[in-house]
């Protein structure tokens, strides 16, 4: 009986140690602080921040161009663009007519560097679209862009 009492105080005592870890850990992740586990190869890396998407307050259209690309096998290739500029900042229209004319400049100059196949990349547009933002943030004083709208685009 000696042996038999032993062994059952050993399984009641790890069931109740087991019981008290189990609420522990079952408390911890439920108030979103689990323990960390030892740092592996997976913890390493971290994945970037989101991207801090703002809102326009006011969105601006340059309207339709057509524009050669830089295409140097053919001088054949265009990119026809409808483009629309967000703001951060309420602005009036009239305000914004006077930047018209170098807002579509910096367009037709950003645009005809590239070539057909920098366009026609998965991310060809993101990148033009993020280039041309941030072109553009530093011709119009007192204001910040937010984003650039295609509205429409066809390249041949």
């Amino acid at each position: 009986m000696a042996i038999a009492g032993k062994t059952l105080i050993i399984l009641v005592a790890t069931s109740v140690l087991g019981s008290i870890g189990a609420a522990v850990g079952t408390g911890l992740l439920l108030r979103g602080k689990a323990p960390v586990a030892a740092a592996g190869p997976a913890d390493t890396h971290k994945a970037p921040p989101e991207p801090v998407v703002r809102t326009p307050l006011t969105i601006y259209p340059l309207g339709e161009l057509v524009i050669n690309l830089a295409d140097p096998e053919t001088n054949l290739r265009y990119a026809k663009v409808t483009i629309a500029v967000g703001f951060e900042e309420k602005l009036a229209d009239d305000d914004l007519k006077i930047h018209n004319p170098v807002l579509r400049d910096m367009v037709i100059r950003t645009v005809s560097k590239k070539t057909f196949a920098d366009l026609h990349k998965p991310d060809g547009l993101d990148k033009l679209k993020e280039e041309l933002r941030t072109n553009m943030d530093k011709l119009v004083p007192k204001t910040h862009i937010c984003n650039i709208y295609l509205e429409n685009f066809a390249m041949q």
